[in-house]
């Protein structure tokens, strides 16, 4: 490419595959003065959006250049939040509607469960405790079942979808060891069974909701069968709490709470 200096009229020679692609300008070996020198494609292109030149390579002979169709165009829709405090109004309203209809759900599950009615395995010491026991139950949603022998109770127990909550004597079968029997059972079941069981301890040495000595124990729950009243109220926190435990665990195994 040849340019001439305005300055002193000298004339330059540029190497043109050596160009920049854009407008620029170059000191004249001669006089010092700046040169402009604008490339050929640029006289004919078209600034892209970076500034740019760019230009279309002729069409091949015979071939038609398809034009733009405005219709097939993305669209950029019609109504966008006037302010950015808009937008995240409209993401908050999002937010909580989605939170309040899963909280929803979640305190409907929660009904179902602490209304649903729950099968109880009864190996109490006497006649009497059981008496007490079906009275003090009477109009709640358990479904009471009294074991005759160890034997029974591990055979009820081996079916997963039998018992719900064990309500164990430490003086059941006393002479034969029938509640050491049970709690060898339970505690030999796999995890997975283990978890939708709720073992209570009951008995006169025991402190109701001892927390430390139904872990020592591996039990769930422990109560004074001298506060045998308050087994409906004990049922209940135990079992909450116990939900709570594995609340993590049964959302990620897709599991109801017990």
């Amino acid at each position: 490419m040849l340019i001439t200096c305005p300055q002193c009229s000298a004339r330059l020679q540029l190497e043109t595959n050596k160009l920049l692609a854009r407008p620029f300008s170059i000191k004249c070996p001669k006089c010092q003065a700046l040169v402009p020198v604008t490339p050929p494609e640029i006289h004919t292109g078209e600034l892209s959006a970076t500034g740019a030149a760019t230009t279309l390579p002729p069409a091949p002979l015979g071939v038609t250049r398809p034009s733009l169709d405005e219709n097939k165009l993305p669209k950029i829709p019609a109504e966008l939040p006037s302010s950015p405090g808009a937008l995240e109004t409209n993401l908050i309203k999002a937010l909580s509607s989605l939170l309040s209809s899963s909280l929803t759900q979640a305190t409907a599950s929660s009904n179902i469960e602490q209304t649903r009615q729950r099968r109880m395995l009864l190996c109490l010491g006497s006649d009497e405790e059981i008496s007490k026991v079906r009275s003090t139950l009477q109009g709640h949603e358990y479904e009471l079942i009294v074991a005759n022998s160890s034997e029974q109770a591990i055979e009820l127990l081996q079916l997963s979808n039998q018992v719900d909550i064990v309500l164990l004597d430490p003086a059941f079968e006393e002479d034969h060891q029938g509640s050491q029997a049970i709690l060898r059972f339970i505690n030999s079941l796999n995890p997975a069974h283990r978890r939708r069981l709720f073992l209570v301890m009951i008995s006169p040495t025991y402190k109701t909701l001892d927390t430390q000595t139904a872990f020592i124990n591996n039990v769930n729950l422990l109560i004074n069968s001298a506060e045998i009243t308050m087994l409906p109220l004990t049922l209940k926190k135990g079992i909450r709490e116990f939900n709570l435990l594995y609340r993590s665990f049964n959302e990620a195994s897709g599991l109801h709470p017990f």
